[in-house]
């Protein structure tokens, strides 16, 4: 245990662990409600746009996009992108046949960062490509008529930014991101009715239920 503690707490395998946790507690605050899951969600773009389209995209949105990404969500990609980052440098650290000290620690150790992160694309890239089609199918079947349909609120509050609600499709459930008028009463657990798509912010405006009939 003790040697795990020290390679996770030391250089380069420090940058991922931290990460990690980053990752970590954005899905249990996720899970309880506090923010949207797709609130990092990389911008739609046409499957036929021509490369010259995305020029002006920059930053991590840009990168990833252009590296075919787009249509996942990019919580699944930096998850397992750290995931696997973070496992590969780990090994890499507890395979060393040896100890390096002063600048050669740091250069061991940027490489080992550097080969662990282009390792960690390509293996997610691999993983998650394959799959685009199911989130596709999950994203078209969001944006369909579920207007006129009660769901249940899983945030903590609902207003013009934020609010997340459950739509019971009498399987794991849809979780979809519902906006409403404040001020209002509605809290968590509470039944309301989808009234409106906005197609631009990917969100559904709702009412009580009470107020629909």
């Amino acid at each position: 245990m003790d040697v795990f503690i020290l390679i996770i707490a030391s250089y380069p395998v420090a940058v991922f662990t931290s990460l990690l946790l980053v990752v970590v507690i954005y899905w249990l605050i996720a899970i309880l409600g506090l923010i949207d899951i797709d609130t990092l969600d990389l911008p739609e773009i046409d499957a036929d746009a021509e490369l010259d389209s995305l020029e002006g995209l920059t930053g991590v949105a840009g990168f990833l996009i252009k590296l075919g990404f787009q249509g996942i969500p990019v919580m699944v990609i930096l998850s397992l992108l750290t995931l696997v980052a973070w496992w590969t440098s780990y090994f890499c650290v507890w395979l060393l046949p040896f100890a390096l000290n002063g600048i050669w620690k740091l250069v061991l150790g940027t490489a080992i960062l550097i080969t662990s992160f282009i390792f960690a694309l390509l293996i997610t890239r691999f993983l998650v490509i394959p799959l685009k089609p199911l989130f596709r199918k999950n994203t078209a079947r969001s944006k369909r008529s579920f207007l006129g349909q009660a769901v249940v609120i899983r945030s903590s509050r609902v207003d013009e930014h934020f609010g997340q609600a459950e739509f019971n499709d009498a399987g794991a459930g849809l979780i979809l991101n519902i906006r409403a008028k404040t001020p209002n009463q509605l809290k968590k657990n509470d039944r309301v009715i989808l009234l409106e798509y906005l197609e631009k912010d990917h969100v559904y405006l709702v009412i009580p239920e009470r107020d629909f009939y």
